[in-house]
């Protein structure tokens, strides 16, 4: 009987719950501004959360004065204070928001990612790795060709992309992968306008499509 009760024991202090994670005082300004959107896009009218409220609100109206804050910059002297205030704003709401989720369904998995927050389990990590972020599409060395680079993305081990010509259907699948912060997209015709999107992929999760961006390639 004492051996079984101290194999229970044993087990229970090893074992790890999963964790949602909702600290971002790490993220850059354009990874925030995105899992912000990304958080709000998931909770909005999700009937897991319908009664997330207040704490949702906080997190669209402190995403929406940050970016008006970083609009600010270079206009105003008191742009560094600004910045800080409103970022800790949204940190705040984001944490709040977490804590919501995670009292509502503790350590339901399934649930959380519904969230758009991302979740650490010890079974294997389970990351939403961030959009990319800051996105510029510009001239390659040869013809027909064009660089794509972008900031890190928070968890993501490498990038997928696709280029479609401008005014042409959005493909399905990826052109192009990169293990670093530049792509290279080729085989296009010059002359004309190519549209370029990236997405981040991680452990076992793939972000939204990051924002379009456009150029004409020489």
């Amino acid at each position: 009987f004492m051996k079984i009760y101290s194999i229970k024991i044993k087990q229970k202090k090893y074992m790890k719950n999963p964790i949602l994670l909702n600290g971002f005082t790490k993220y850059s300004q354009d990874e925030i501004l995105d899992k912000s959107n990304y958080i709000i896009e998931n909770m909005t009218g999700n009937a897991l959360f319908n009664d997330a409220g207040v704490k949702l609100t906080t997190v669209v109206d402190a995403r929406a004065n940050y970016n008006i804050v970083l609009g600010k910059k270079g206009k105003v002297l008191n742009y560094r204070e600004l910045e800080k205030e409103a970022r800790k704003m949204l940190n705040n709401g984001l944490k709040d928001l977490g804590f919501y989720i995670i009292e509502k369904y503790p350590f339901n998995v399934a649930n959380w990612l519904t969230s758009g927050y991302s979740v650490q389990t010890f079974d294997g990590a389970t990351h939403t790795p961030a959009i990319p972020s800051n996105v510029k599409a510009k001239d390659a060395e040869h013809t027909g060709e064009a660089l794509v680079v972008y900031d890190k993305s928070l968890f993501a081990e490498y990038y997928e992309g696709r280029n479609w010509k401008q005014g042409e259907p959005v493909p399905a699948g990826i052109t192009a992968t990169s293990k670093t912060q530049k792509m290279l997209f080729d085989e296009m015709t010059a002359g004309d306008k190519w549209n370029f999107q990236v997405r981040s992929r991680g452990t076992k999760g793939t972000s939204d499509w990051g924002q379009v961006v456009t150029m004409i390639v020489r």
